[in-house]
């Protein structure tokens, strides 16, 4: 047997190899950028039952009635849910910004304790406040 290796005769141990990974990214499509929106934070204590936005590229904005062309984000305040109702017509794209917009809406209005429902034209439950939407 040959005698143990003392601490002093072993060899360092080599020092540990750090590697550091940046991926490249790349888009072949033009980034969405998230739209702003400005919120009365009073609403909730208001009189007002109902607030009705579109959302059109990066602009949210209010309206008084959505058509089939349109996402509208809807705020429901005697069911207490936040509709993203996208339309027949509407683009996936719209779509998918409201979809991505509605949290934000919810928490700038300070509606924390409301869900948010996403819905198609045609598949509105009958809770649904179908006098927003026009033909």
């Amino acid at each position: 047997r040959a005698p143990a290796p003392t601490p002093a005769s072993r060899a360092p141990a080599p020092a540990p190899r750090t590697t550091t990974y940046a991926p490249k990214i790349r888009h072949s499509a033009p980034l969405i950028s998230s739209p702003t929106i400005t919120v009365d934070v009073e609403w909730r204590e208001s009189s007002e039952t109902m607030k009705v936005l579109t959302v059109a590229g990066d602009v949210i904005k209010e309206v008084e009635n959505l058509n089939s062309d349109e996402v509208g984000i809807i705020i429901d305040k005697p069911n207490g849910i936040i509709w993203v109702w996208k339309g027949s017509r509407a683009s996936r794209l719209n779509a998918i910004r409201a979809s991505t917009k509605a949290p934000s809406v919810r928490s700038g209005y300070r509606l924390y304790d409301w869900k948010v429902e996403f819905i198609d034209e045609g598949d509105e439950p009958k809770i649904f406040p179908f006098n927003i939407i026009s033909s």
